[in-house]
């Protein structure tokens, strides 16, 4: 499959979708995809907020797992989850964390 077809692929099974809390997106140029996910909170801290949506984190953490391990064989794969900050401020602002995964040709 070419990174195109399973960019497109990829698109109708995760792109703007919401999953639990997590806001799942499909993009980048014609060489790579990337599927990542974000969840946006505010009036909490950083490491309130992962605890407070830990289920919604695991259950995203677990799909981005699974992208990567199904086509890690075929192409060249990268993942990243988010980490618990080193310093942590309360925010009445917006702010968010998320995970991604990166899927580029061999």
């Amino acid at each position: 499959m070419s990174i195109q077809e399973l960019k497109e692929t990829l698109k109708a099974q995760y792109g703007d979708t919401e999953k639990g809390e997590a806001y799942f997106q499909v993009f980048g140029p014609a060489d790579s995809i990337t599927v990542a996910y974000d969840i946006t909170f505010r009036r909490n801290t950083m490491s309130g907020a992962m605890r407070q949506y830990s289920r919604d984190r695991a259950m995203s953490n677990a799909i981005i797992q699974q992208i990567a391990e199904q086509y890690q064989d075929q192409y060249r794969v990268t993942v990243g989850y988010p980490s618990p900050p080193q310093e942590d401020e309360y925010s009445e602002y917006e702010q968010s964390f998320g995970g991604f995964v990166t899927i580029k040709e061999m």
